[in-house]
């Protein structure tokens, strides 16, 4: 039998994940992360006969 330590292989795979999913300045859901998450919420809510609600806001400033 043999044995080996994945510790290091599993951080940087969610480190990838999360580099992937997130903008790396605000630290927030990014767009394709956002849709797929909404999608899967609509899907639940389909299936399971419940109702999510969504609060969608931008925020411009003016500044730019």
């Amino acid at each position: 039998m043999v044995f080996r330590d994945i510790t290091r292989q599993q951080t940087e795979r969610k480190l990838l994940e999360h580099q992937a999913s997130h903008d790396s300045l605000a630290g927030l859901v990014n767009r394709r992360e956002f849709e797929r998450r909404l999608e899967r919420a609509v899907e639940t809510a389909r299936e399971q006969h419940k109702q999510h609600v969504l609060l969608f806001w931008i925020w411009m400033n003016s500044s730019w």
